[in-house]
């Protein structure tokens, strides 16, 4: 078996920061899309900025995370919203090539980036979807290319996206911790998203279908 490393200081990034920005925008309405990528971006923001999320409701997250300490809570909420988020677009492009892809995330940019809230541009909130969505890309790659397996058995890619925010985000205890000492946290972390998942694929695939009617 070859063993998981964590990355000892690499690049990290404070959540409670990043989603800082999306708790002050909650009375946006999302305006109506033109084309596929546009509607799916749309989704995407809106899963930060409403109170009503698409993908997975606040009671719902609340369900999810009411087991763990409030620290780690408030912490684990924004990861299981940024995962979501990711697998919006990593399940789109599958369905749809990765030119779809590419024009989703020029889409989501443009929108956060301009004053469609209501708020000032704030350059921060596209760096961490850019920095959350490419260590979750570079995770995800490295599952597929480096499978590990336990007695056999491959070990569920969610243990590796819950090694990732645990190292990477700045604001956990287990930010570029050499030898983390998990007591379980980072298995529950990971049913914790296999979870949020469960509830959140059937809007996800209804989203995505809906996506073939409209223009590309």
């Amino acid at each position: 078996m070859r063993r998981f490393v964590l990355p000892l200081n690499a690049e990290a990034y404070q959540m409670p920061l990043f989603q800082n920005w999306f708790r002050g925008n909650s009375q946006t309405v999302p305006e109506k899309a033109t084309s596929g990528p546009e509607f799916l971006a749309e989704l995407l923001v809106a899963q930060f900025l409403f109170d009503k999320r698409p993908i997975i409701a606040d009671e719902e997250l609340a369900r999810l995370t009411d087991s763990f300490a409030s620290d780690l809570r408030r912490l684990l909420e924004p990861w299981i919203l940024v995962y979501l988020a990711w697998l919006l677009r990593v399940f789109a492009t599958k369905q749809y090539g990765e030119a779809f892809g590419r024009e989703m995330m020029v889409s989501m940019y443009e929108r956060v980036s301009s004053d469609k809230d209501h708020s000032p541009p704030n350059s921060s909130t596209a760096s961490g979807i850019e920095f959350w969505f490419g260590q979750l890309d570079k995770t995800l790659r490295e599952v597929i290319e480096n499978p590990i397996t336990i007695k056999g058995e491959p070990v569920p890619p969610s243990r590796f996206f819950a090694l990732c925010f645990l190292s990477r985000d700045s604001a956990s205890p287990y930010c570029n911790d050499r030898n983390p000492n998990f007591q379980g946290i980072d298995l529950r972390v990971a049913r914790t998203l296999d979870d949020a998942l469960n509830i959140a694929k059937p809007r996800i695939d209804g989203f995505i279908g809906k996506a073939a009617d409209m223009p590309r």
